[in-house]
């Protein structure tokens, strides 16, 4: 005998995920698609489930923005931790000129035949990706909190982030291990760097171990492949255009201080790197919850949670 149905109503549908900004909707989400929620994650002690609904990718790297203007006292202290050092080195080595700071890139040096060995620009491309991990495990746990309406300090965030270096810097080689193996067989290396792209988020607040960080990413990100690949895209034009919008005030400072300008770049440097990798970092962990509400339901356990407490 077949179910009986109310008049004038039909069978009802699968749930389905929410969509973005801009109408598009995933596929159907099933029921086994809600992952419990551990006691220990901290998304699992947000108050506001309504925070959580799916996001697009502009949005993201805006809140991440935001979040740097609410939380610079406890962002800014942190990144610059991990950023001064990176930048000092990055100075030192590049050996910027007046004459042609075009020239004196990372990827320059590591290419290009100078009096320079090619090792230091590829150490200074190493660096500059293990600082957006360290800074990204600063951000990560920020952005939780301010969701909660609370604040985490900065001594907390920088013993956060120094417990979890070493499955960060582990999971940064054994990543870039992956993209280099992808390079051998063509363009794969953009997948391998879109599908671990938020190990490092899974990491800071998940605290799984660098493999199961990464195969975490992997499950995230591979339903929704073409828009975090997207989001990468649009987060290295942002980064691009930050530093070159800000490149013209070194050509001034150069007729002003004549060879001392290096030291005004250097100073422009470590102010673009704060504020661009502070939010790219938080773009990465926005885009990290935006995968938990889309492939895993996270806000509808969070509603029911809200409705049965006890349950």
């Amino acid at each position: 005998m077949a179910d009986w149905v109310a008049p004038e109503s039909g069978p009802a549908e699968p749930p389905r995920a929410r969509g973005d900004d801009h109408g598009l909707v995933d596929q159907p989400l099933s029921p086994a698609a809600l992952v419990p929620l551990s006691p220990t994650d901290p998304i699992a002690m947000l108050p506001s489930p309504a925070a959580w609904r799916p996001i697009a990718m502009t949005e993201a790297i805006d809140r991440g923005a935001r979040l740097l203007r609410r939380r610079a006292a406890s962002i800014i202290p942190a990144v610059a931790v991990f950023v001064v050092p990176y930048e000092l080195v990055s100075v030192a080595t590049l050996g910027v000129s007046s004459s042609d700071a075009s020239q004196s890139t990372p990827w320059n040096l590591a290419t290009s035949s100078s009096d320079r060995p090619a090792w230091v620009g590829w150490l200074v491309i190493a660096l500059a990706g293990l600082t957006l991990s360290l800074v990204t495990s600063v951000v990560a746990p920020v952005a939780v909190a301010d969701r909660m309406g609370e604040t985490v300090g900065t001594g907390e965030l920088l013993w956060r982030t120094l417990r979890r270096s070493p499955a960060l810097v582990v999971a940064w080689v054994l990543v870039h291990l992956a993209e280099l193996a992808g390079s051998c067989t063509g363009v794969l290396w953009v997948a391998a760097m879109v599908l671990f792209m938020v190990t490092v988020p899974v990491i800071a607040l998940e605290g799984l171990g660098p493999i199961a960080a990464m195969r975490r990413s992997w499950r995230l990100v591979a339903g929704r492949f073409w828009w975090c690949l997207g989001l990468a895209l649009l987060t290295a034009l942002f980064t691009i255009l930050l530093s070159y919008s800000l490149s013209v005030l070194p050509r001034v400072l150069a007729s002003a201080f004549g060879g001392w300008w290096w030291v005004a770049d250097g100073a422009l440097s470590i102010v673009v790197g704060i504020i661009g990798l502070s939010i790219v970092a938080g773009a990465t962990t926005f885009a990290y919850l935006d995968l938990r509400v889309r492939r895993e339901g996270v806000d509808l356990q969070l509603e029911m949670a809200t409705a049965f407490p006890d349950r």
